[in-house]
């Protein structure tokens, strides 16, 4: 009977972290949707888009840094759900800027929302399963980012009105909250594990990451998390403005971006599951070495819709298929009584390259680099990323809580 009680527990808690999940992925991508519609409408320039695009990403840095040492001490339930309030309202506020500085702003305290909730879910995912489980179903989790993209991508095309996207991506988790507050538990694990608290406690959470013969391969995951975050970033808030450059309408470009998405749920669902059965080196390699194939092929691209759709496919199933696998390597690495601290600092890392990867698309494109030469510029970030992630332990050399 126990053992019922708690596999029921843990579907409940899977489900609300997924569903959770759909709608980070639409706010996640929802900028990247409704880019061409927005820089048309209010006349914005390259730069001024990217600033804009980045100054979400400095809001999911700053977000997943504290987000995930404050639920080291208060534990993941109410952190997550305080921070799905917050991007919540500020997605409702976005359709409402009318210029660059309110744009700016919004966007960043959206990105402080989503960067919360993004450690919450992986260590609340994480915590419900058992230890040799947690990469394999945090990566298959994190099959409902691309998910919520398709979804923002749909809704552009249905109905034609770039600001419907954010309208939904507010209205939906604020209906989600009142769900969360019932029905979500908070982890047993954390429970558990709960020490001490204030300065002595974060001083020893944050010294944790670096213990037990953790140094290197912490090091190795923040590096792995910057280049893979960048290059997903750079893809969600320029593939479609790159392939209108290469002569794609927008109904076609935010078709190719909707196979990404749907590549991304697919890359998510068959790498998490391969992990589980492969060692993670190996798979790390078959998703950077497809992402370097796919950019190469998107970069060789001339106006075919068909290959264009390949190419979206496959680059969606390598790029989200890396960065979640990632996610479920940072959730299985750390033990529970600092698991938010390590998870949320990884995070950080990445959104460190989701900062800098879309700046430097749009500084390439200011710079009158022709979108082929952009789309190869990523490659070496690609390598980077291969390097070190093959130098990544396959799990944690101490006891997994």
């Amino acid at each position: 009977m126990q053992y019922s009680n708690q596999r029921k527990s843990s579907l409940i808690t899977l489900s609300l972290c997924f569903v959770t999940t759909i709608f980070e992925g639409l706010e996640l991508q929802s900028m990247g949707v409704a880019a061409p519609h927005i820089v048309a409408e209010l006349g914005l320039t390259s730069n001024e888009m990217g600033v804009i695009a980045s100054a979400s990403s400095f809001g999911l840095l700053v977000g997943a840094l504290f987000a995930g040492m404050l639920s080291d001490h208060v534990g993941r339930k109410w952190v997550l759900i305080g921070s799905i309030f917050q991007f919540s309202i500020f997605s409702l506020l976005t359709p409402w800027a009318q210029s660059v500085d309110a744009l700016t702003l919004i966007r960043f305290a959206t990105g402080l929302g989503i960067g919360c909730a993004m450690p919450m879910v992986i260590a609340i995912c994480a915590e419900s399963v058992a230890p040799q489980s947690r990469i394999g179903v945090v990566t298959m989790m994190y099959s409902a980012i691309p998910m919520g993209g398709f979804i923002a991508t749909y809704i552009t095309l249905a109905t034609e009105d770039w600001r419907n996207i954010f309208i939904l991506g507010g209205i939906a988790p604020l209906m989600l909250t009142p769900v969360l507050i019932k029905y979500l538990s908070e982890s047993n694990k954390f429970l558990k594990a709960q020490h001490g608290s204030g300065e002595s406690a974060l001083k020893s959470n944050l010294r944790g990451l670096f213990s037990e013969n953790r140094a290197l391969a912490t090091l190795y995951l923040w590096l792995g998390f910057f280049c893979a975050v960048a290059i997903l970033y750079m893809l969600l808030n320029w593939l479609p403005i790159l392939l209108i450059g290469k002569g794609y309408s927008n109904d076609e470009a935010s078709t190719v971006q909707l196979v990404f998405n749907v590549g991304g749920s697919t890359g998510a669902i068959l790498l998490g599951w391969l992990m589980t059965r492969c060692r993670s080196r190996f798979i790390f390699a078959i998703a950077t070495t497809g992402i370097a194939f796919s950019l190469i092929g998107f970069a060789m691209l001339e106006h075919h819709m068909l290959n264009a759709i390949i190419a979206g496919v496959m680059l969606g199933i390598f790029v989200n298929g890396l960065v979640f696998l990632l996610y479920g390597q940072a959730g299985a690495f750390y033990p529970t009584r600092f698991r938010g601290t390590g998870v949320g600092m990884a995070v950080a890392a990445g959104r460190v390259g989701a900062i800098v990867g879309p700046l430097i698309i749009g500084l390439l494109l200011s710079a009158d680099m022709g979108e082929s030469k952009v789309l190869i510029s990523i490659l070496p970030l690609v390598l980077i990323a291969g390097g070190v992630l093959h130098l990544l332990p396959s799990r944690s050399n101490t006891k997994p809580y």
